[in-house]
């Protein structure tokens, strides 16, 4: 395995974790900013697995779509969290 490989199923492990501790802190406080998180490291982690499979060059269009709409979510999340009560 290639040191690209290994840091790519980290993040990918990372993605997974924060997806789920997203999703766990959403149903405990209902805090919406929670769930946009959560579901952002989906997309991120959709981008990683894109790239473990070997499509990195020819679904580049769909990676950086992903990962523009995890940086979106992860933008939104953040505001909810910040400015909603």
């Amino acid at each position: 395995m290639s040191l690209i490989t290994i840091g790519l199923i980290i993040n990918l492990a990372f993605c997974i974790i924060i997806a789920a501790l997203g999703v766990w802190g959403y149903v405990k406080t209902r805090k919406v900013g929670l769930i946009y998180l959560g579901i952002s490291f989906l997309f991120y982690g959709l981008a990683h697995i894109l790239a473990l499979a070997g499509l990195a060059e020819t679904a580049q269009p769909v990676s950086i779509a992903f990962r523009v709409i995890g940086y979106l979510l992860t933008t939104a999340g953040i505001f909810f969290l910040i400015f909603k009560k």
